[in-house]
């Protein structure tokens, strides 16, 4: 009797599938993304692409601002699918640019897509992520030397490790969260930001230098725009019945936010 990782993987990433609500997001689909993106290369090139899989990518594109998006073939939805859709789809995923699988009838539809490539514009994962626009999602992305993570738009999150690590060992951006937090322990809480963005850019993490800004602006946002009062603010967004004790994250997507600051 063999014993093989695949089966093994398959079994894992079973229930993170079902809670996906994703039907493109099998077992068997996922499986192939993690074991192929873990150590990915074309031609001599390491590549790590971000995959999303998504029921709806021509909604996810219109939600960002300044939003593309690139067909470029359709496939199999099985291992060589999978294979092909990485071969093609994954060398031009570079820079801002994502993979996404998208299912059409008993095919699948790849491309890339991307948001706009302004350093204050709206994450992708914001929008593609965020429980307020329900677009079930699933991301599969390799964010270190043999370990992939998978995330969904239900907030379910798994690292998986392809190689000895041990069980309990913390997810692989921890180590560097953790030393910029250390080095900065004792300054002052504005000083201290400074430093984690400077780090972080310095460090090559642009995304996670960028994504720190931005969710310190868009904070700051809607905490100014809160002060009108949550009960008001949703009235003029088409939200009624709300109070002022309400959060005002669960009445406005920071996409709201920057559209009703410009009008």
């Amino acid at each position: 009797m063999n014993i093989t990782f695949r089966a093994h993987l398959l079994g894992s990433v079973a229930d993170f599938c079902t809670d996906s609500g994703l039907p493109l997001a099998t077992p068997e689909v996922v499986a192939d993304l993690v074991v192929r993106l873990a150590r990915y290369r074309e031609e001599g090139t390491d590549l790590a692409p971000e995959v999303y899989l998504t029921e709806k990518i021509d909604d996810l594109v219109r939600m960002l601002p300044g939003g593309e998006k690139v067909p470029l073939a359709k496939t199999s939805r099985n291992g060589d699918g999978i294979e092909r859709m990485l071969k093609i789809s994954a060398p031009p995923a570079i820079g801002d640019w994502k993979v996404y699988g998208h299912e059409t009838s008993d095919e699948l539809d790849f491309g890339v897509f991307r948001g706009s490539p302004s350093p204050v514009s709206v994450d992708v994962d914001e929008i593609a992520m965020g429980e307020q626009q329900r677009l079930a999602t699933v991301k599969v992305h390799r964010v270190a030397n043999e370990c992939v993570q998978i995330r969904s738009s239900e907030g379910t999150e798994h690292h998986i490790f392809l190689d000895a690590i041990k069980q309990d060992a913390p997810p692989p951006l921890r180590h560097l969260e953790d030393l910029v937090a250390a080095i900065v322990r004792s300054a002052p809480a504005h000083d201290r930001e400074a430093v984690q963005i400077v780090s972080a850019f310095d460090s090559g993490h642009y995304e996670m230098g960028l994504n720190f800004v931005w969710l310190r602006t868009s904070s700051a946002l809607k905490k100014e725009l809160a002060s009108v009062g949550v009960s008001l603010l949703g009235e003029m967004v088409g939200r009624v019945g709300l109070s002022d004790d309400d959060d005002v994250d669960d009445v406005l997507t920071i996409s709201e936010s920057i559209e009703w600051l410009a009008n």
